[in-house]
């Protein structure tokens, strides 16, 4: 599926009265600019539903590259013309590629002559996972022709491949056995278009769809585009089921532990989410006295993932703080008092209780781990927490964690680190996390992510 020439709105000769140049006398006096735009988004959709959503309003792309290129300073071209795409791609998400020319027809130049253009083609790319299986016929002939032609396609790039795994089939179950594998790539096609060459991909394998979930040559998924979420039905995105099909999560894993010297075989992997550690989401954390930004969507996205997996082990820490905590500022220390025992600012939210569907999966006496009892001991990490009977949060968890809470740049962090510290494999679900300060949390999450931990949505 190569770049469509023919589909895209182009404006054409748009004038600016603009200061940019290298001369003194440009950037006092200024001079006309005209500019040519290509706007390429793949159009077909907004062409058979006639509908102004599904398009890009070339009016507004007009006004906004008058505003980039009049306020200018650049002195060159070259800087003014990636300025103005980078812009317009920023601006208008249904743009995958813009074209931009700029004309200086005005030109300092002691000879005559009639334009001075300079033009650029910019995409945008976008990360991209995609699952690929098969149980009929060569099955690993068919997942690697796949992948041999999603590395030709001239708009697929950086393109890395799991191992190909065996796997019982999922959904029904009277069928072959599956080889499944997962690519990971950047793209500058639109979902709709990646869809297309998906279902492409399929056909070239004579893919036949008789039976939901049955038999099948190939099966090319879209895991994950960027962070786009969809409810269209057909294009559902993220992938409903990739938190559930161990043949998706598994090279998936692979794929964001490069440096692991094993990755665990498919019986190994039984759950890539065994455990879910929920870290302080208490009152005083969500709206009082150290209210963290994002905690209210955290809790609500804690509680949603907790329902879509009934048979996930869940724990709950708890900030759990005497009056006289030496982390106060009346007692000397940092924080404002927070969590003291029994207070309501110290319970959990109420949405655990009332919304978790499953009974074992609520908040309870063994479900909940208590930290910060002692005044003398700044306890950030709820790897020791403790529940009523004694037991540290660290002696029942399953080996494999998810974590979730409060705060990204503190206790989230510290649990991390120190269940990794303990031999425990741990990701982050990162819808599920609320910050004290967004910069530190963006800053926590990208060296989570250097450090080789899992970071999800």
């Amino acid at each position: 599926m190569q770049l469509d020439q023919s589909d895209r709105i182009v404006l054409k000769g748009l004038h600016v009265y603009a200061y940019v140049g290298v001369l003194p006398q440009e950037r006092v006096k200024g001079q006309n600019f005209y500019l040519d735009l290509a706007l390429y988004q793949g159009y077909s959709r907004a062409g058979l539903t006639d509908d102004i959503d599904h398009t890009v309003s070339y009016a507004e792309v007009a006004l906004l590259a008058k505003q980039v290129v009049a306020q200018s300073s650049r002195q060159l071209l070259e800087a003014l013309a990636e300025d103005l795409a980078r812009e317009i791609l920023a601006a208008y998400p249904r743009l995958y590629c813009v074209d931009v020319t700029i004309h200086k027809p005005e030109a300092p130049i002691e000879t005559e002559f009639s334009d001075v253009t300079y033009s650029i083609r910019r995409y945008r790319t976008y990360p991209v996972r995609l699952g690929l299986g098969s149980n009929l016929g060569d099955r690993r002939a068919y997942i690697q022709a796949a992948v041999e032609s999603l590395k030709a396609h001239p708009q697929i790039y950086h393109l890395r491949q799991s191992r190909i795994f065996e796997s019982k089939a999922w959904g029904l179950e009277d069928q072959g056995d599956f080889l499944n594998a997962v690519v990971a790539c950047e793209t500058s096609l639109t979902p709709w278009d990646l869809l297309h060459l998906c279902q492409d991909l399929e056909e070239a394998a004579q893919r036949e769809r008789k039976v939901h979930w049955g038999p099948r040559t190939l099966d090319v998924d879209i895991l994950s585009y960027g962070n786009l979420r969809s409810t269209d039905p057909d294009l559902l995105l993220p992938h409903p089921y990739r938190e559930e099909r161990n043949f998706v999560q598994l090279p998936l894993y692979e794929l964001d532990h490069p440096s692991l010297e094993r990755i665990p075989d498919m019986h190994e992997f039984s759950s890539p989410t065994q455990a879910l550690l929920v870290v302080d989401c208490q009152h005083d954390f969500i709206s009082g006295s150290l209210a963290c930004q994002h905690s209210e969507e955290a809790v609500r996205s804690i509680v949603a993932y907790i329902n879509a997996h009934p048979d996930l082990q869940v724990a709950y820490s708890l900030d759990w703080h005497s009056p006289q905590n030496g982390s106060f500022k009346k007692n000397g220390g940092i924080w404002p008092d927070h969590c003291v025992q029994d207070t309501p600012g110290a319970e959990l939210d109420s949405a655990f209780t009332s919304q978790v569907k499953n009974p074992a999966q609520r908040p309870g006496p063994l479900t909940n781990f208590y930290k910060g009892r002692d005044d003398q001991v700044e306890e950030y990490s709820a790897y020791a927490a403790k529940r009523a009977d004694g037991k540290a949060v660290h002696e029942v968890l399953a080996k494999h964690v998810t974590v979730v809470g409060l705060a990204s740049e503190y206790c989230v962090r510290e649990s991390i680190l120190a269940l990794a510290q303990a031999g425990f494999t741990v990701d982050v679900y990162l819808p599920g996390v609320g910050y004290v300060d967004e910069e530190d949390h963006l800053k926590n999450i990208a060296d989570l992510k250097d450090q080789g931990f899992r970071v999800f949505s």
